[in-house]
């Protein structure tokens, strides 16, 4: 099996129909059949159930379609070794990020990384965890900033860690006790158990989100049903609610410096499972050009600064 092959097969495994997969590789579907069948022949074992709409991948399929996608990142690799050797002041490097990343770690970091590297293209793509996942999967990206997820796929480094807190109206306290606004205070934060907040109207994310499954959690481990008024996306805007005293809601303690307010409380909670890790992720084997081995140790440096 070839590079074409490999890619091949590739497409036919995510794309699930013979016309589909052809579409995406620019040759006609008679081409892609006949080279489905030759692949099979040579290997001596059925990769694909045509039988089935859509396509099943059969186990020998499934074993062929790893090999497949390690040839092609090899195959990828080699060219961006290549490309650095012969000139590594410039290039492209497409990276995905959770909106928490992008909000508040990228912008903090980048300028420096981009007047060491001026000639250097970033392609930032936002996503949720799961999104970004499938994208380093399929190749669309070449490394996330998101929470580690501890999958066997990927590598990880670490970047920073965070905690996720309750924000709560500062006019209406849920202790009579001063809240520290700055993240270089947080041990100062009062704390609560969530439980005291059966009554609270709760502002959540959406579903998909990790601070919404990270909401539900809780609420379900204290034998609580969520008092929702408003689902909402955007953490800026939860804040601002919080603010207005519409309700209360679980932030990650890296948005205060960028959301400070009077009018907001922050409160830890005792639970032992709210510390996440933000790390940069990529797929095992991947190579990272020189623009990105170096942005991880300058991040770290111009973060802490902050």
């Amino acid at each position: 099996m070839n590079i074409k092959d490999a890619r091949y097969i590739i497409a036919i495994a995510e794309e699930k129909t013979l016309s589909q997969a052809a579409s995406v590789l620019y040759v006609s579907q008679s081409t892609l059949s006949h080279a489905l069948s030759r692949i099979e022949s040579e290997l001596g074992t059925t990769l694909f159930d045509r039988s089935k709409t859509p396509l099943q991948i059969t186990d020998a399929g499934q074993v062929c379609l790893e090999t497949a996608r390690e040839m092609v990142l090899m195959n990828k690799n080699m060219a961006n070794r290549l490309k650095e050797i012969k000139d590594s002041q410039c290039g492209t490097f497409r990276l995905g990020l959770t909106s928490l990343a992008l909000r508040c770690y990228f912008p903090l970091v980048f300028p420096k990384v981009h007047r060491k590297f001026p000639d250097w293209d970033f392609i930032l793509t936002t996503g949720s965890i799961s999104t970004l996942q499938e994208d380093l999967d399929k190749g669309r990206i070449d490394a996330a900033i998101m929470v580690n997820v501890k999958s066997s796929r990927y590598n990880y480094i670490p970047l920073l860690n965070y905690s996720i807190l309750l924000a709560a109206p500062a006019s209406k306290p849920i202790e009579k006790k001063e809240g520290a606004f700055s993240v270089r205070s947080l041990e100062n934060i009062p704390r609560i158990h969530f439980s005291s907040l059966a009554d609270e109207k709760f502002i959540m994310t959406t579903p998909g989100q990790q601070l919404y499954d990270i909401s539900v959690q809780l609420f379900n481990e204290n034998g609580m049903e969520p008092h929702s008024l408003i689902q909402c996306g955007d953490m800026e805007t939860i804040h601002d609610l919080i603010g207005k005293n519409i309700g209360v809601s679980c932030l990650p303690d890296i948005i205060i410096p960028h959301c400070q307010s009077k009018k907001v409380q922050y409160y830890r909670i005792d639970n032992e499972n709210l510390d996440r890790t933000l790390a940069i992720t990529f797929m095992k084997g991947k190579f990272l050009p020189r623009v990105m081995r170096e942005f991880i140790p300058i991040s770290r440096e111009e973060y802490f600064k902050f």
